[in-house]
């Protein structure tokens, strides 16, 4: 796990994150300080990216993704037609499709962005989607590709969040179990059927099942071995799997992307081809492996700093820490307030009840001689508590909205300095937070931030680095060309 920030205003955007990162293994998890989630994009363009979640992608340590793209495009000056378009223009046509691949035209048009820097996202992406095996591999004794492993490790999940999920009973039969997985399994299923992903209409049901049956039965077997296995458990458990596979869902095993920056050309052909971004802009999304070939990835979230949106903050992963500071109050406080006024209600509820049983008693001579009875009170506490809850939702949310408003008022106006000393402060606060709490410190470590502005471009203010540049100027000789000045003789 980790904590990121991303402060966004028009003097730029600071990214900040921490180093955490959390390896799982089949003999528990380790949590390691030295993770590197925050990168320059392009060398052409002022734009940083910030990874959360899953640090691999079908095996392929994200790192090696970024840099291998980074280094295809260092050399190579962007000449699609956005790039030389003004920035308030369309995407460019090539943009345009392979922005289709991967989601609904009409989302990609409301997205709040720059076109150069959509451009620079789903190139990126795309180079992503090239990763992919285009053909299932096949035969004993061959290791599975990194989407078959995906689906593996997907069923795996879904099927233990699945068991987990079961009412306990130590008097039910194996049958009575298997049946109740199915009912469940079954269930889940149509959930996911209710939000399909763009890509599932050209992939297909049949597809899935035809690459990747073999794998889901082998998850099944190894997840149920305890339990009878007939046609109609093992379809149920299929449905379940191609369903999540084919929606808009994601999993545990989803990474998240923040991408933010400028679009500008570097060189003197910059202002003759077209305009640079005035203002910086922000994608947010996630790539949750693949199926059949189709990267499984989703758009969540963009902003645009313009003359009516002056600034914001964005938190990723573990969020909680920096939202109670941005909104005053933090979820699980509200979510636990609502429980309590409905348990407090369900109490008074049963108390009326009772008191109002034992005067019924008490006046029923009374009561009959008048022809009249005490009526019983029914549902009126459950509805008091639902209008109650109802009344403590809209005033809370008031409450965060009116408190972020300040707050995200400031950030506008916010100078440079002051929005790196911010999103480290947010960072390193969740970090010591969690480190007072009982739970494992999965926040920590150094803490990465870069600042990316439209005239100094991208600029890291802090970074962690393994190695010491006075033991290896022939690195710096064979990056960037400078001449080895010291350490000649290593």
């Amino acid at each position: 796990m980790t904590t990121e920030v991303i402060i966004i205003n028009r003097m730029g955007v600071v990214m900040a994150t921490d180093s955490a990162v959390t390896i799982s293994t089949p003999a528990g998890s380790k949590v390691y300080d030295s993770g590197e989630k925050l990168f320059e994009l392009d060398c052409r363009r002022p734009i940083g990216i910030m990874i959360n979640g899953n640090m691999h992608f079908l095996g392929i340590p994200w790192e090696l993704i970024v840099k291998d793209f980074r280094d295809k495009h260092r050399n190579q000056e962007p000449t699609d037609a956005a790039e030389k378009a003004p920035a308030d223009e369309a995407l460019s046509s090539e943009a345009a499709g392979i922005a289709a691949d991967y989601c609904a035209a009409g989302v990609v048009s409301e997205l709040s962005a720059s076109p150069m820097i959509i451009e620079a996202f789903f190139g990126f992406i795309k180079s992503i989607a090239a990763l992919l095996p285009t053909d299932p591999v096949e035969g004993e004794g061959q290791e599975p590709d990194g989407e078959q492993e995906y689906v593996r490790e997907r069923a795996a999940e879904e099927f233990k969040d699945l068991v987990s999920s079961l009412p306990v009973s130590g008097e039910a039969s194996e049958k009575n179990v298997a049946d109740t997985i199915v009912e469940e399994a079954t269930r889940r299923a149509a959930k996911y059927d209710e939000c399909p992903a763009d890509f599932s209409k050209r992939i297909g049901r049949e597809a899935v099942i035809e690459r990747h049956g073999s794998a889901i039965d082998a998850v099944i077997d190894e997840s149920f071995r305890s339990l009878p296995r007939g046609d109609p458990f093992r379809k149920a458990l299929r449905r379940l799997i191609v369903s999540a596979l084919l929606s808009q869902q994601t999993s545990k095993l989803a990474t998240g992307l923040a991408v933010a920056g400028y679009g500008k050309r570097r060189g003197a052909a910059s202002a003759a081809n077209g305009k640079d971004d005035m203002f910086p802009s922000l994608i947010v999304g996630e790539v949750d492996g693949a199926v059949c070939g189709q990267l499984r990835f989703f758009l969540t979230d963009s902003y645009q700093v313009d003359a009516g949106n002056h600034g914001t903050i964005v938190s990723f992963a573990q969020i909680d820490v920096v939202e109670r500071l941005l909104t005053g109050v933090d979820t699980p406080f509200i979510d636990r307030t609502e429980a309590f006024i409905e348990e407090q209600f369900a109490k008074i509820g049963a108390q009326l009840t009772a008191a109002l049983d034992k005067e019924r008693e008490r006046l029923a001579p009374i009561l009959e001689q008048h022809g009249t009875e005490l009526r019983p009170i029914g549902s009126l506490p459950k509805r008091f508590a639902s209008e109650t809850v109802k009344e403590w939702r809209e005033s809370a949310s008031a409450i965060r909205s009116k408190f972020r408003s300040k707050f995200h008022g400031m950030i506008g106006v916010m100078p440079k300095r002051e929005m790196i000393e911010l999103a480290e402060a947010l960072v390193n606060i969740t970090a010591i937070e969690r480190k007072a709490s009982p739970d494992q410190s999965t926040v920590g470590g150094p803490i990465d931030v870069a600042l990316i502005t439209k005239h100094e471009e991208f600029l890291w203010i802090k970074r962690k680095f393994f190695f010491e540049a006075r033991y290896n100027p022939r690195y710096y000789a064979r990056r960037f060309g400078l001449s080895p000045q010291f350490g000649d003789d290593l």
